[in-house]
């Protein structure tokens, strides 16, 4: 009897130990999704030398909205654009994209597969584009694509950088 009264607590803090990890591990998730909506921060291509290009111009914009039910939205728009006149609407003046479609996201493998509906590039349309996530905390994310060959500078990858909209 002695002995089983020795095993109880064991076992019983044991659980305790096990359920607070896992409501841990389950907040901790809860807090590394990315769903929502995320501010550009920050858009460059870095080449395989390690020097960076910035073709957006000083400050870009954009916005990336992530929804629970897999679908995705991105605008990405140069900074510093000046109007022109002789335009209209329909006919962005720099650098623009727009795309939407839906997204599966595998943290485990770090990727973010994007089937691209419409965009604003029609050589994208059908296409499934893989994203590497790079950093995804609660209030930052940040993505590479694969690299692209420039055959007047090389090789390099885009990066995109978000913070979360509060």
């Amino acid at each position: 009897m002695e002995d089983k009264m020795r095993i109880l607590p064991v076992t019983t803090g044991l659980t305790l130990a096990f359920l607070t990890s896992g409501a841990a591990a389950a907040q901790q998730a809860s807090q590394l999704s990315a769903v929502g909506d995320w501010k550009l921060t920050a858009i460059y291509d870095k080449f395989e030398d390690g020097h960076l290009r910035n073709t957006w111009g000083d400050k870009p914009q954009g916005l990336l909205q992530l929804s629970a039910g897999g679908l995705i939205s991105l605008q990405v728009m140069g900074g510093n654009r000046p109007p022109k006149s002789e335009t209209v609407p329909t006919e962005p003046v720099g650098p623009v994209r727009c795309s939407y479609g839906t997204y599966v996201l595998d943290i485990s493998g770090k990727t973010l597969k994007f089937v691209v509906q419409q965009d604003s590039y029609p050589q994208f349309i059908g296409v499934t584009r893989t994203l590497k996530v790079e950093e995804l905390t609660p209030t930052t994310l940040k993505f590479s694509v694969a690299p692209i060959h420039d055959p007047k500078g090389g090789d390099f990858t885009p990066h995109l950088e978000f913070a979360r909209i509060q």
